[in-house]
């Protein structure tokens, strides 16, 4: 998202003006002019409608009235909370976000199912090779060395891809050198 912030109200105004986001978060407690009568500014003046949601620390009923009456189709109390922070921008532009999870879930199965035949495919230089790049957090050489791991076993190559994309460097390394270990 490309984001530009304003210090109190009229200057929110003076950037809606020039720059016509696709949401504003409005906070209601501002210096120079509050964000209600922002709002109300910024509703006089646009021909297509910005949704305004409104920030405000007051979780009074009255509040919430005034917020609408300004014109703000929505309210979140502060301090606000990451996921409805996130719902609400999906709700007002249609968003949708791709998570970790499914990443994460991927390389959480592939260390489970790891054994020392994981790594027997790669010779002992390969494998001292991507250690001492995992050590040295050498995201490039890491990259080369799994490049061609994925040459003789793809799925060695994807586990250690997500671990690398995540920049889990150390657990690149303790993996490493418990499988190669394991051969000793």
């Amino acid at each position: 998202f490309a984001i530009q912030e304003a210090d109190d109200g009229k200057a929110a105004v003076e950037i809606w003006k020039t720059w016509h986001p696709h949401l504003i978060w409005m906070d209601i407690r501002m210096p120079v002019m509050d964000g209600c009568e922002a709002a109300r500014k910024i509703r006089e003046q646009e021909t297509l409608r910005t949704p305004i949601i409104a920030l405000s620390a007051s979780i009074f009923e009255d509040d919430r009235s005034m917020v609408k009456a300004a014109g703000c189709d929505d309210f979140l109390p502060k301090p606000v909370n990451g996921r409805q922070l996130f719902e609400t921008m999906a709700k007002y532009l249609g968003v949708r976000y791709v998570y970790e999870t499914s990443e994460t879930a991927g390389a959480e199965k592939f260390m489970e199912k790891l054994n020392p035949d994981s790594f027997s495919v790669l010779s002992a230089d390969v494998c001292m090779k991507l250690k001492k790049a995992a050590d040295e957090l050498d995201s490039e050489i890491i990259r080369r060395i799994i490049g061609e791991i994925r040459l003789s076993d793809s799925r060695l190559a994807e586990g250690l891809s997500a671990l690398a994309d995540r920049y889990e460097y150390e657990k690149i390394a303790d993996i490493v050198s418990q499988q190669t270990e394991s051969d000793i």
